[in-house]
Formats: structure tokens, sequence, C-alpha cells
């Protein structure tokens, strides 16, 4: 029978492994992918899916499919190709909202994830002599690591001033709460950005997002979360309009939030140029490429 009972107490042995394997309900989807090989002929025990998945048995099919067209039609693969290349975020665009927990006006599947980061920080990284700092994970995936280091050097400043890297405590491997919390009060007045993995790659710890956003705001700083490796792993919202409730920062689980200063007024003018902002960049830079994920909204 499936397993419901979320609390199972887990336990690291192989007959444990075997019966929570013999009860899952999706383990028929195992067949469907291939797995490489020990030197025995035994399958290895693949635990680098957050690398590289597993092949699936049917990639070779379409990618053959996608290479005929190219062959066949050149560029008239673009509009005359089985699965014409032109519109090709718009059949993605349903199953990855779902995916995301997200409309499916608010989700497009687009470029790669350094790419991606560089348009968001772009738009939410605004760095001032005084408030330039941005927070990451030590040891985060290097794509985050690559470009805050770019945008941090493109703004003027120097990396070693300007990146706060969280570490865990000593003989400990995933990053407490209340560590991430003193670190971003006692930086607050400098702190531009507060960058973190939904979910590490490295070691599949899942951040609190609500707890740490809410942190990050009460300090002045813009909080986002890379979720390409919590697409598909973990359950989340995403959805503007789940959030259209939202006060002084706070809102659902989910991806890179901003909020203007507590105490500025702001003309009606510059609000309808602010909606305006986030109306675009909803639409085209709200989920990005194929496990890759952030959001934004503005309060």
């Amino acid at each position: 029978m499936p397993i419901k009972n979320q609390s199972l107490k887990l336990e690291a042995t192989e007959p444990f492994s075997r019966k929570m394997d013999e009860a899952d309900s999706l383990k028929y989807l195992r067949e469907k992918f291939y797995i490489p090989k020990q030197a025995d002929g035994e399958d290895v025990l693949y635990f680098t899916g957050n690398s590289l998945g597993l092949q699936p048995k049917t990639a070779r099919s379409y990618i053959e499919q996608e290479l005929k067209d190219w062959e066949t039609l050149g560029v008239e693969g673009h509009f005359a190709a089985r699965n014409p290349w032109m519109s090709y975020h718009e059949r993605l665009t349903d199953s990855m909202a779902k995916i995301v927990g997200a409309k499916p006006t608010e989700t497009v599947v687009m470029n790669s994830l350094t790419v991606n980061l560089h348009l968001l920080m772009v738009s939410f990284y605004r760095p001032t002599k005084q408030r330039h700092k941005i927070v990451i994970e030590a040891g985060a995936f290097p794509s985050d690591q690559y470009a805050v280091a770019s945008q941090i050097r493109f703004h003027g400043f120097d990396i070693e001033e300007s990146l706060i890297e969280l570490q865990p405590r000593e003989n400990e491997s995933c990053l407490r709460t209340e560590d991430i919390e003193q670190t971003i009060v006692e930086n607050g007045d400098s702190i531009a950005l507060v960058l973190l993995g939904g979910v590490n790659y490295y070691t599949g710890q899942k951040f609190d997002f609500q707890k740490i956003t809410e942190i990050g705001h009460r300090v002045g700083a813009v909080v986002g979360f890379d979720l390409a490796h919590a697409a598909g792993n973990v359950d989340l919202k995403l959805s503007f309009q789940r959030r259209q409730h939202a006060k002084n920062g706070r809102h659902q689980t989910g991806g890179l939030c901003r909020r203007t200063r507590p105490k500025q007024r702001r003309s009606s003018s510059s609000k309808l140029l602010e909606f305006y902002r986030y109306s675009r960049f909803s639409a085209k830079y709200a989920v990005c490429s194929a496990l890759f994920v952030l959001r934004a909204v503005f309060n």
C-alpha cells in the first residue's frame, strides 16, 4: 500500500529501504529510465539526480524527431516542424505552471540558469555605497556564485567586501535558520540582496522561505531564492494571486520577493510604473529554463 504517513521515522538500513521501495506507488516509473551498470552488471545506486537525472527511454526518439525536422525543413522548422520550435515555450507552460504552483500567465520556460540569474539581478540588485552586500550560501550552486560575483564586480564593488557567505556550524553540514537570521541582522544596513537556493544542491537542505524572507525584509533587503533544485522536488506556491493579501513583505512560500522601504511615500505615477514593470516582468521572467525558477513580487 502507498505510504501516507509524512512523519514516518526513517532508518538507514537496506531492509527499510527495500520496504519503502516496495510500498512506493510510483515505483513502476523506474522502468522508464536507463540506469547505468556497475562492473558486475548490477544497476548502480544513483543519487546524483540533483546534478543530472537519468535518461528517459523516450528521450532518443524525441531528439531524433527534432534532428529529422532540422534535416528536412531547415529554418522552416520554426513553424512547420512536428513540434514547431517557435512556440515551444507555449506548449511547456501549463505543465511547468503546475510544478511551480503558478498560473500559466505567470510562467515561461526560457534561457539558462546563469542568464536568468543575471536578468533577475539586473532588476533587483541595485547596490548603493551603503547597501551593496549580497548574502549567499557558502558552497552555493556554481552558477549562483559566478553570477553574484559578476554582478558585484559589474557595479564596481569588491567581492571581499560585498559578498557574505553563510557557513554551517563546525561539524554540521546544514545551515541553521537562527544563524542565517543573525548574519542578516548584524549586516542589515549594508545588505542589498539575500539570494539562497530553495534547496541546496549538495546537502538537500530546504530553507524556510517565508521566515528568511521576513528577516530580510525587516532590514530592508531584497530576498530571492534560486529554485532550480526545488522545482519538482518540493511543493511550491509561486502564484502572485496567492500573495495579494500580503502585508509588509509577508507571503506564502515562494521565490524572489521585493518590498519598498516601509515609510517611503510614492506618487501615483511611480506606483503605476512599478506595476507596469511587474506585469512585464511576471510574464517574461517568472520561470526560467527547464529546472530553474525565480519569482518576483512587488508589494
